[in-house]
């Protein structure tokens, strides 16, 4: 027992001294480092899962062992300690054991109090160790995933969001339609999911997914742009909405190809007729915005909820604001 102890206290400054770093699922592409994130676990896994997922794989060994304590855990996403009952120091240890059944990780030892044989029995200021496993077993290459940047989870650290799972809950289902490689010929370099699928996907309100985009935007982390409003076919009539943001990770790409890429997808997936007129307030820094949520007579045979129906006449919307756009 003391032979096993002094190897995970040897495992243990090797990991704070940064010699066992660089991990063959940690890719490192001309000095930048990410972690791959499976799509699937978008689906499958809440938010702190997410994070949590994200420490692990970023601080742990070549052998896969991190050492940690719930307390770094939480201050390291910028949240406040709470063992009150149902709050983030239970939620923390629930992911933990979450993890654990699904064999995501091991439990392998506590420094503290001779070795603590079980999870539940450490202390939230208790360092311990786990151990990444099964890792080649779970990770499917031929799945889609996310890479998230070292800097980006940083840049969301050191600008003190809050709530900073749910902000990057947001900018990973934003970035998962954007492709990583900007070089290919057919490469994705914008996404236009409309709020209401991001919302769907991020398990809160459309207003909500609006001040998360405009946070992203302030930090520099997200460029976002809405060409207008547009005529399509609803119930049998034409009608004027407005169109998605079309949202990317670099300004530079917010240009015509991104205008005439949004407009290919409005033809064929909500039957656009035409466009594009100046007038849109479906940007994420408005703040008088009609909450559709809970709107079902919105719903058409397209699937999916007009951003917000007006009923202005094309000549009133002529002589509207031209369009805006965030992050610039």
């Amino acid at each position: 027992m003391r032979i096993f102890f002094v190897s995970i206290l040897i495992l243990k400054l090797l990991f704070f001294k940064g010699w066992c770093f660089i991990i063959s699922n940690i890719e490192n592409e001309e000095n930048v480092y990410f972690v791959k994130y499976d799509n699937a676990y978008l689906e499958q896994y809440d938010e702190l899962f997410m994070i949590m997922y994200l420490y692990l794989q970023r601080y742990r060994s070549i052998e896969g062992y991190v050492n940690l304590t719930i307390k770094d855990f939480i201050l390291y996403y910028n949240f406040a300690p709470n063992r009150n009952k149902g709050r983030i120091n239970e939620k923390v240890y629930c992911t933990l054991k979450l993890m654990i059944d699904r064999e995501f990780i091991r439990y392998v030892g506590c420094f503290s109090n001779g070795g603590l044989a079980s999870l539940s029995d450490v202390d939230c200021n208790m360092m311990f160790t786990v151990q990444l496993i099964n890792i080649d077993e779970k990770w499917n290459p031929q799945s889609r995933f996310t890479k998230i940047l070292y800097s980006e989870i940083e840049t969301l650290r050191e600008n003190n969001v809050k709530p900073i799972d749910k902000i990057l809950c947001l900018y990973i289902n934003i970035k998962k339609r954007i492709s990583a490689d900007v070089e290919s010929s057919n490469a994705n370099l914008f996404a236009f999911p409309s709020e209401e699928t991001l919302a769907r996907e991020c398990g809160c309100g459309v207003i909500t997914i609006k001040n998360y985009t405009h946070i992203l935007c302030e930090i520099g982390m997200l460029y976002v742009k809405n060409y207008g409003s547009y005529m399509r076919m609803k119930k049998g009539r034409e009608v004027v909405v407005n169109s998605n943001n079309v949202y990317a990770l670099e300004e530079k790409y917010l240009d015509n190809n991104a205008k005439e890429g949004l407009r290919e997808y409005l033809k064929l997936s909500c039957g656009y007729i035409d466009g594009f007129y100046p007038f849109c307030d479906n940007l994420p820094d408005k703040r008088k915005v009609k909450n559709i949520d809970d709107d079902s007579s919105l719903d058409d045979k397209w699937g999916e909820k007009d951003n917000i129906d007006n009923n202005y006449s094309i000549e009133e919307i002529i002589d509207m604001p031209a369009m805006s756009d965030v992050g610039a």
